[in-house]
Order: structure tokens, then C-alpha cells, then sequence
């Protein structure tokens, strides 16, 4: 294997490192400010691998929400317990949610 390849690959892997452990976080984060059986959608870099960089946001869809619980007050929160942007938007009120549903990945809390 060539210098360069192995760098490329180490880069790889460091990123993908960092993108399952920005999932399981994100993961741990919702489980503990949303209900038990609520439905959210993670896409964009967060969805797919090697993709997601130390720059990169995490996009998450949301079917609903509990009462007082906006999607930019749970982006906030996100953010600032991530210490990276995160965009947060209901499913069927977004231009893209046709691309969110057909590229996205679906949790259930």
C-alpha cells in the first residue's frame, strides 16, 4: 500500500469513527429530551458513511414533537450538547422531504 493510500485511508476511517460517534451521542441525546416510540429521521452526512467531517451539521426529520418542544429548540439543544450545528425539521413541512424519506435512515426512540 502507497503512503498516500494509507493516508487516504486513515482520513476514511477517522471520519467514519467520528460519524458513529456524533450517531450514538445524537442517539443517546434524543432518547433522553423526546418520548419513548418517537419517530426521527437521520440524513444528510450523518446518513451515510465516510461522509461526515468535523465541519459537518447533523439533519435530523421529526414526525412530531411533545408540546412546548420546537424543532429549533431541539436543534439548539443538539447543538449545544454536540458542539456542532444541527438542523432540525418536521416531515412534511420541508421542500426536501421527499429525499429526506427516500435517502434517510429511520430511528425510533
Amino acid at each position: 500500500m502507497s503512503l498516500l493510500t494509507q493516508l487516504h485511508e486513515e482520513k476514511r476511517a477517522r471520519r467514519e469513527r467520528l460519524r458513529l460517534e456524533t450517531r450514538a451521542r445524537c442517539r443517546e441525546l434524543l432518547a433522553a429530551l423526546l418520548p419513548p416510540g418517537t419517530r426521527i429521521i437521520v440524513f444528510g452526512s450523518l446518513a451515510r458513511p465516510y461522509a461526515f467531517s468535523r465541519w459537518s451539521d447533523v439533519d435530523l426529520a421529526v414526525g412530531g414533537l411533545p408540546a412546548g418542544l420546537s424543532p429549533e429548540k431541539l436543534a439548539a439543544q443538539l447543538e449545544g450538547e454536540l458542539g456542532r450545528p444541527a438542523d432540525v425539521v418536521r416531515l412534511g413541512e420541508t421542500r426536501i422531504n421527499a429525499a429526506i424519506l427516500r435517502t434517510g435512515e429511520t430511528w425510533t426512540l
